[in-house]
């Protein structure tokens, strides 16, 4: 049986501190502690948030003519708060586009999530990428199992999640035993696609090339290999925890009832008929004026005729029954 090391990513101060001599070491990480760049935990309940988000990228490789595939990723904020909440934040904010999928072990997982330098995102969202997050409590149930699809960070050490996800092929027993391999969600549409990854280069792409050098040294050396394209957040289904404890904002015709939000029809009835009632009000006081207007200029004619006295008040008396 072949042993493949389990998701490990290397940041950029590992390298720093570490003597890289061969490429095989270029894609596994010697840090024993974590860094002091975890960010630290959120307060309040978030273990049972039923925040569920799903998110569809696309995917393309360049160099082998395929058209553009898709898959769709739902995200269970209660699967893993922390793992959840860093995850959408970079698929919000266009980290995972256009970056590519550089370790693809068919049979065992995928892994993605390093931008090029060359990218055009946002200083703030590149330097969030780089902060890792806590682990989260490993789950007891279901949810904590890896199997065909499912979603996870990778990481190194306790604590050490910051932008990498994999994505298993089929069921995979063995992982989710390192503290930092929690699901996050799975993919729910297009399974199809991600096992159409290029996994000709198994692994060697090396991590720390592709976020220095970047994408001159991919395709390069990888032309294959798929990247992403785009990815979109299609929903956020329930909201977060502290958003339902916030007092909710009303729209015009509603108002806070027992089991939420509910619809007051009668006022919204109301409302109609005071609209409906000024229309009215208001095309008769046109028609009334533009009376007036033309009973002044029949009288002002009427008098530089110089009529009998008898004409005008006739005149003024037929204006007068008119408004009657």
């Amino acid at each position: 049986a072949i042993f493949y090391p389990s998701p490990s990513i290397m940041s950029q101060d590992d390298y720093k501190s570490v003597d890289i001599v061969n490429e095989e070491r270029d894609n596994y990480d010697y840090r024993d502690e974590p860094t002091d760049d975890v960010i630290p935990p959120l307060e309040g309940p978030i273990s049972n948030d039923p925040t569920t988000t799903k998110i569809r990228c696309g995917t393309k490789s360049p160099s082998i003519g395929a058209s553009e595939k898709f898959f769709t990723i739902e995200l269970h904020r209660s699967w893993s708060p922390y793992g959840y909440d860093r995850a959408l934040y970079l698929f919000s904010n266009g980290y995972y586009d256009e970056s590519p999928i550089f370790r693809v072990i068919h049979g065992f997982l995928v892994q993605f999530g390093i931008a090029y330098p060359q990218s055009e995102i946002d200083g703030v969202v590149l330097k969030t990428s780089t902060k890792t997050i806590p682990d989260d409590p490993k789950r007891t149930d279901s949810t904590g199992e890896f199997v065909d699809g499912t979603v996870s960070f990778a990481g190194n050490g306790r604590d050490s999640r910051d932008s990498q996800l994999f994505i298993s092929y089929g069921e995979n027993k063995f992982l989710g035993k390192a503290v930092w391999e929690t699901p996050i969600g799975k993919v729910v549409e297009g399974m199809d696609s991600v096992n159409q990854f290029y996994g000709g280069y198994g692994e060697q792409p090396g991590q720390h090339k592709i976020r220095t050098i970047g994408r001159p040294y991919v395709e390069e050396n990888f032309a294959l290999l798929h990247h992403f394209t785009k990815c979109k957040v299609l929903s956020e289904e329930l909201p977060t925890e502290k958003v339902m404890h916030q007092k909710p904002k009303l729209r015009s015709g509603e108002t806070l009832a027992s089991g939420g939000m509910k619809k007051q029809e009668l006022p919204v009835q109301s409302e109609k008929n005071s609209y409906k009632r000024t229309e009215q009000s208001n095309s008769s006081l046109f028609l009334l004026t533009l009376s007036l207007l033309i009973g002044i200029v029949f009288f002002q004619n009427s008098a530089r005729e110089k009529s009998g006295e008898k004409e005008r008040l006739t005149t003024l008396a037929v204006f007068i029954r008119f408004f009657n």
